[in-house]
């Protein structure tokens, strides 16, 4: 689509007589007539035909159905009536949904019929980069600075980035907002400065050599990097896309975690990781490691069942506990050994703590919707959700593969594969 664009932006570019168009356009009409309807208004005046006349409106006057001229509109007059036809007078208006339809389809973009949001400024649909992700394509034909620094804050403020802003030339775009646009993450396209960049047979992809300069492929064999809002992702030389989420916080932590050589992680701290805040939660329970825990009687493998958050064994083991402290206690007091009564009335209090949280008022076994479940099922879920978002649900590899090397439950972790490893970058 070879188009002087920056016409079409202009008044004289989106309607008039079809002798008018063919003169302003030039070469451009032939691919540009199937785009220009009849409406059913007439001209009143056109512009003067006659050499020198400097394209001046000539006055339209009717005779009768078939005698129709345009006279000279000066005084005295110039130039000598030119007769017209009814035909040579119908407006014709360009259909702009259409020629940005077959604009989204000549530059690949695709998903949805051109929507206008601004004055002259369209959304055109989506573009599918060459790792999968997917860019929102906006289109002005506004020529006017102004104007077009307003459609592209519009769109840096209230739209999701990265995007492409085409317009007619970037020449026309001030200094300023070029780089404005830049740096937030965004491509803007001169759809004039397209010509030269176009092949014979319309078939190159041209939105992707701005879509490649700013995303090449990674060299890195398996690979997670983060910039912005999205993860950009290379599993096993495939590249992948994905946008940022609470999942993907819980997956990138945890693998990094791994390749850190850290330990598995209790869902509660994992949770904090993430969300920045302490989460209201059993604390004396989360600085206990899983050997501990059951160690106390609790079941920490029933958790994600509904089952009991602690054993009737355990209930057993952990009084019996609490009676012999209480008599050490009171041996360690008749001997005047004071510190040790005081750490043994310390270690009592957090099992009598420990019986409490875990017990119900009327001292039954509380199921496992206490904090700490909640919290295990809430990441469980993010993960999960992550994992079908990206393919999951439909046997992709990368998800096939975190789902097999992701332990979630009470204590999460990520079992490391001898054959791959993992780089997490965050810019």
């Amino acid at each position: 689509m070879k188009l002087s664009w920056h016409k079409l932006g202009l008044p004289d570019g989106r309607g008039g007589t079809l002798p008018d168009l063919k003169t302003y356009f030039g070469d451009d009409w032939n691919v540009l007539s199937k785009y220009f309807l009849p409406t059913s208004r007439r001209a009143t005046s056109i512009k003067c035909p006659s050499p020198g006349g400097n394209n001046c409106p000539r006055k339209v006057v009717e005779h009768s159905y078939h005698d129709i001229v345009a006279v000279c509109g000066n005084s005295p007059k110039e130039c000598e009536p030119v007769r017209l036809t009814r035909q040579d007078l119908i407006i014709h208006e360009l259909n702009i949904n259409k020629i940005l339809s077959d604009l989204g389809d000549f530059l690949r973009v695709k998903g949805m019929t051109p929507v206008q949001f601004m004055p002259q400024a369209w959304e055109l649909g989506t573009y599918v980069g060459h790792d999968r992700s997917c860019v929102s394509v906006y289109v002005s034909i506004s020529t006017e600075p102004e104007r077009l620094q307003e459609t592209a804050i519009s769109l840096i403020v209230q739209r999701e980035k990265p995007f492409f802003l085409l317009v007619p030339s970037r020449d026309l775009c001030p200094v300023q907002l070029i780089h404005t646009i830049e740096n937030t993450s965004a491509y803007l396209v001169g759809l004039d400065d397209l010509h030269g960049e176009q092949d014979t047979t319309e078939e190159a992809d041209l939105l992707g050599k701005y879509f490649c300069q700013a995303h090449p492929v990674m060299e890195e064999e398996n690979i997670f990097r983060l910039e912005k809002e999205n993860w950009r992702v290379v599993f096993r030389g495939r590249p992948y896309t994905i946008r940022q989420s609470v999942g993907m916080q819980y997956i990138t932590h945890l693998i990094q975690r791994a390749y850190d050589d850290e330990p598995e992680i209790h869902v509660s701290d994992l949770f904090y990781l993430v969300h920045k805040k302490p989460p209201i939660q059993d604390t004396s329970l989360n600085r206990m490691s899983r050997e501990q825990l059951s160690e106390l009687g609790l079941d920490v493998s029933g958790l994600g069942e509904g089952l009991d958050f602690m054993t009737q064994e355990g209930k057993q083991w952990v009084r019996r506990q609490v009676s012999e402290l209480e008599r050490f206690m009171e041996e360690a007091e008749a001997e005047g050994n004071t510190n040790e009564a005081l750490r043994l009335r310390e270690v009592k209090e957090n099992l009598e703590d420990h019986i409490q949280k875990t017990l119900g008022l009327s001292g039954k076994v509380r199921k496992s919707s206490d904090p700490n479940e909640r919290m295990r099922k809430a990441v469980s879920k993010s993960i999960r959700h992550t994992l079908k978002k990206l393919g999951g649900s439909d046997g992709d590899e990368l998800a096939i593969y975190l789902h097999d090397h992701l332990d979630t439950g009470l204590f999460c972790s990520f079992r490391k594969d001898p054959n791959i490893s993992w780089k997490i970058i965050k810019k």
